[in-house]
């Protein structure tokens, strides 16, 4: 993939990233108990922020697609590359990427899922896009 082809690339992930994040807030606005549909769109937000780092990084489709959607191992990628790494971020990401990365959000079940509080999510998710 040449140049302009990744930063196209990287553009169409970011905005894609951008457009969970505010289908979040929307969302949160109308529906502030929804927790399973808020990680959902917010993991998905940081799952393609962080793959977009990535491919400015030089990672390629077939990369990210063996990385598939593992949070917590996007991050671990991205930080080999600069992105910040925080004690917190690393947590949130983990905790959240546990139930993403099976998509239990996606396909909510009755049981108990282990959730990080959507504004803490959303506080991560802005700092990433911003940082990307």
């Amino acid at each position: 993939m040449g140049n302009d082809e990744q930063l196209r690339y990287a553009s169409t992930l970011i905005d894609g990233a951008r457009v969970y994040a505010a289908s979040a807030d929307a969302t949160n606005d109308k529906y502030p108990n929804a927790l399973h549909v808020l990680s959902h769109l917010l993991g998905m937000s940081v799952e393609l922020t962080l793959k977009a780092y990535l491919v400015l990084n030089g990672a390629t489709e077939k990369e990210l697609r063996k990385i598939g959607h593992d949070l917590g191992l996007l991050y671990e990628e991205a930080q080999k590359f600069g992105l910040l790494h925080t004690s917190s971020r690393n947590f949130r990401l983990r905790v959240l990427g546990l139930n993403y990365q099976a998509r239990i959000f996606a396909y909510p079940q009755e049981g108990n899922l282990n959730v990080i509080n959507p504004r803490s999510l959303r506080e991560i998710t802005h700092e990433i896009i911003i940082e990307a």
